[in-house]
């Protein structure tokens, strides 16, 4: 069970600074693991200006989610999948 697991990332709310537009401080803190995160049978996971700004933005943002973008690399990289769909609602890409 997930509950049982131990954590893959941990974070202090000091990871992202404050202050400034809120996808502008996510993209720097993007810049610098390269914009990228390559999981292990999975691929790259990329890190775009607008992906970036389709997921804190159009989904609700608050300082807690801003902060929590900071685990978002060691997730991916050593996370484990709890779930799989793919052709997510038929737009030709998994999920």
């Amino acid at each position: 069970m997930l509950r049982d697991e131990q954590p893959v990332a941990r974070i202090t709310g000091a990871e992202i600074p404050v202050g400034g537009k809120i996808v502008e401080r996510l993209q720097a803190f993007a810049n610098s693991f390269g914009n990228k995160v390559n999981r292990p049978g999975f691929g790259d996971v990329l890190f775009s200006k607008n992906r970036i700004k389709n997921s804190m933005i159009g989904h609700g943002i608050g300082q807690v989610k801003i902060d929590a973008f900071a685990a978002v690399p060691d997730v991916i990289r050593n996370g484990q999948e709890i779930a799989h769909e793919a052709n997510w609602k038929g737009r030709n890409y998994d999920t």
